[in-house]
């Protein structure tokens, strides 16, 4: 089974702005509510959700992701296993009109546990993105940075 998601929303703020936000996968944390850490070592590192619980399995179920794109200024791309299975996760900035950004997530949990997958995690990464859309926003207005 694959389960897939993509959101897109357009930020009031120009993509240069938005960038170093996006870029610092460390620092996701900041905008991001369904992580409170991620680590980067080399090519890959660690996601880790919020919760006790759920942070605890996290650690000891999913391995380290791998960045597989990273396209300065436009597109981050991560892959990650989960229990007998894979999340993809992508991100792109693409320039909009008035000087905006058009921000899109792409979620993908595939594998025969990507319906719990969903549960766990993938529901939240989708119900969260408009809260994704407007920390991103505010870290990236010229008023804040």
């Amino acid at each position: 089974m694959t389960w897939t998601r993509s959101s897109t929303q357009l930020l009031e703020v120009g993509r240069e702005l938005v960038w170093p936000a996006l870029a610092d996968l460390p620092g996701w944390s900041r905008w991001d509510p369904d992580l409170v850490e991620v680590t980067r070592h080399g090519e890959g590192g660690d996601l880790v959700p919020p919760g006790r619980f759920w942070g605890a399995v996290h650690r000891k179920a999913a391995g380290p992701y791998k960045l597989v794109a990273f396209e300065e200024g436009r597109r981050i791309e991560l892959h990650q296993p989960i229990p007998l299975g894979m999340m993809r996760l992508e991100y792109r900035l693409a320039d909009a009109p008035g000087g905006r950004t058009e921000y899109t997530q792409h979620v993908s949990l595939s594998g025969p546990m990507a319906r719990v997958m969903v549960w766990v995690v993938g529901a939240n990464v989708v119900r969260h993105f408009p809260e994704k859309c407007a920390a991103l926003e505010r870290l990236a207005s010229p008023a804040t940075a």
